[in-house]
């Protein structure tokens, strides 16, 4: 079985190395990397070359775009669809997790997904586990206690997706896409679980039988906060990087702590939304 794993990336050089190795090691076949940095910031190049240059790691530059990622996603599946069993469609902070299986064509071979198109995997979030600061361990080491999953009750799920089925797919979020096949044959959606997933109650009925995905959606506060005001370009408007915005956003899967308050001020206090001085 060939899987190919699709993602983006902006600003995700501290962690690029670990999530190509951990995918590697998981059994995916090749990475499909769209590289949407800004024209002048970093490159992938500079951490994982040695995989794009030896193919493992399939670079596409989108570098400098503006809310490329649905378009990517639709490129990449439209590209290599006919080559690839299963594309996944994943983001840098999210890892899967089997829970019965040794790797990814064990679990994606296991009989109940046999008439699976498509594969709704559940998130299950991780703060920032007490951790103020960045160190260099992989993030599954430094975060270890994830959160009330009913905290956040959308966009819960990421896609896998079957190749080699004749789909036309176009996305239009990071997990949903329109499609067309033969004239009167309905798309099979399953959760992990291969119970059937209905149009109408994607979110209700989470299942983390066998797998799931972990999201680390924060980490640390100063990551945090140098990666949202970092990727800035993704923003409409700098109402989005309001003081009460970003904490909101932090906090709502994060415990509040004095400590971190002060260096969420601190780092406000210095930023200037007139320039990109991160």
């Amino acid at each position: 079985m060939k899987i190919l794993l699709c993602c983006i990336a902006k600003m995700e050089n501290l962690y690029l190395r670990d999530f190509v190795e951990f995918y590697k090691n998981l059994g995916v076949t090749n990475v499909v990397l769209y590289d949407n940095n800004d024209k002048n910031g970093e490159y992938p190049q500079q951490v994982i070359g040695d995989y794009i240059s030896n193919g493992y790691v399939i670079y596409k530059d989108v570098r400098g775009k503006h809310r490329c990622q649905i378009e990517s996603y639709t490129n990449c599946y439209k590209e290599y669809g006919d080559d690839y069993d299963w594309l996944l469609f994943f983001d840098v902070d999210e890892f899967v997790e089997l829970y019965e299986d040794d790797d990814i064509n064990s679990f994606l071979s296991r009989p109940k997904f046999d008439d699976a198109d498509c594969i709704f995997i559940y998130w299950v979030q991780y703060g920032d586990s007490g951790l103020l600061h960045y160190d260099n361990r992989p993030v599954w080491e430094r975060f270890t206690e994830h959160v009330n999953q009913y905290l956040n009750e959308s966009n819960t799920f990421k896609l896998m997706v079957r190749g080699k089925t004749g789909l036309d797919i176009s996305f239009f979020d990071a997990n949903a896409f329109t499609f067309t096949k033969k004239e009167g044959v309905n798309i099979t959606v399953k959760n992990t679980a291969g119970e059937d997933v209905t149009e109408e109650y994607p979110y209700q009925y989470w299942c983390y039988d066998f797998a799931a995905l972990a999201h680390y959606q924060t980490l640390t506060v100063d990551e945090f906060l140098c990666r949202r005001f970092g990727r800035r370009s993704y923003a409409d408007n700098a109402s989005s990087f309001n003081k009460e915005t970003i904490m909101n956003i932090f906090y709502s899967v994060c415990e509040r702590t004095e400590e971190k308050d002060k260096i969420i001020n601190e780092f406000l206090s210095k930023f200037d939304l007139e320039e990109d001085n991160v």
